[in-house]
């Protein structure tokens, strides 16, 4: 069983992250912060994919501890398995990033094309 302490100290490294994530959700879900179209979808999109990015990174720190303390694996076998979960990780980071970019630019795009928009 993991100890209360690693878990506190692993969650409060992403807690910062998970506050914006959840934080930006909240203000897309309010009318009048609502993104134009097909932005406020991948907003969204993104915001959820990097919470689940972030959560997921807390769960594998957790369990990676776990399989560390009682298995007995090599060091080869161990930095094999932290770096394919890793890559996993930084995939969906960047696709989360990437759809937050997608958002913003749409944004742009759909601004620039209405009667009031920056040209």
């Amino acid at each position: 069983m993991i100890a209360l302490g690693s878990f506190i100290g692993f969650f409060v490294v992403q807690l910062p992250v998970i506050a914006v994530l959840v934080g930006g959700l909240v203000v897309l879900a309010s009318p009048q912060r609502r993104l134009p179209g097909r932005s406020q979808t991948l907003a969204r999109a993104g915001l959820v994919v990097l919470l689940s990015q972030a959560l997921a990174s807390v769960a594998w720190n957790i369990t990676f501890t776990q399989i560390i303390g009682r298995s007995g694996w090599s060091a080869a076998q161990f930095g094999l398995i932290s770096s394919v979960v890793g890559l996993m990780l930084a995939v969906v980071f960047a696709g989360g990033l990437g759809l937050l970019v997608g958002a913003f630019a749409i944004l742009r795009a759909e601004s620039a094309r209405s009667p009031g928009g920056d040209h």
